[in-house]
């Protein structure tokens, strides 16, 4: 509940309401199996998301009535990830502890939005924003090597190489499609001299997931 004092306009006693809801389904699994004096493994995963949100904004006269006007939104989403990973890793390989392997991924965003103006008398008026009706999708492949090895008793380097493609759909309200490509290396310098110290020097690029829900549109009504 908002009271609020506009500039020469009457004191309102104004309420906002959020109702969301989100249904969670997720399953997974992993095998590993020996294979040339190491071990190959499959990791896969699924994800499921379906969300409803409700907000409305109502203007109201001191004490609550009457109700003097506002906003109200609707939005409807399905968000899926699936995941699919297979590496190889060997504790000793020519000297250095050895790993490779890719990860495919698939996401997409299935969303929906209704934003109405509301009058005094209850009548609601469409407010159209530029992406409401959108699927947003994405195909995403990664592959990498990582090697360590232990140089002494106290130091340990472990270098990694990763490379990052992606290819992004929008559909619906907008047609947008983008292709993007990373190199992400990795260096660590592991030093434990004794005496209860520990040391780490990293220096690694990092590339941020994408969230889908930053392509469509939303209304914030509590701001």
């Amino acid at each position: 509940v908002n009271h609020v004092i506009p500039t020469g306009e009457p004191e309102r006693d104004d309420t906002l309401h959020q109702k969301y809801k989100t249904d969670i389904f997720e399953v997974g699994g992993d095998i590993s199996r020996p294979l040339a004096g190491g071990a190959i493994k499959l990791v896969a995963l699924a994800n499921r998301r379906d969300r409803t949100t409700f907000d409305d904004y109502l203007f109201r006269g001191l004490g609550g009535s009457p109700v003097l006007g506002g906003f109200e939104q609707f939005t409807k989403s399905k968000l899926a990830e699936s995941i699919a990973k297979l590496s190889w890793s060997r504790p000793e390989l020519f000297g250095v502890s050895f790993e490779a392997g890719g990860e495919v991924a698939y996401n997409k965003l299935d969303y929906a939005l209704d934003l109405f103006e509301l009058e005094a008398g209850g009548e609601r008026t469409p407010i159209e924003l530029p992406l409401e009706d959108a699927t947003v999708s994405e195909l995403r492949g990664e592959f990498y090597v990582n090697a360590g090895r232990q140089l002494s008793k106290a130091l340990r380097v472990d270098a990694a190489l990763n490379y990052e493609i992606s290819r992004l759909k929008v559909r619906g309200d907008a047609t947008a499609d983008r292709s993007l490509k990373f190199w992400k290396p990795s260096l660590t310098l592991d030093w434990r001299p004794g005496n209860d110290w520990h040391l780490q020097l990293i220096g690694r690029r990092t590339v941020a997931q994408l969230d889908f829900y930053d392509f469509v549109s939303v209304a914030t009504l509590s701001n």
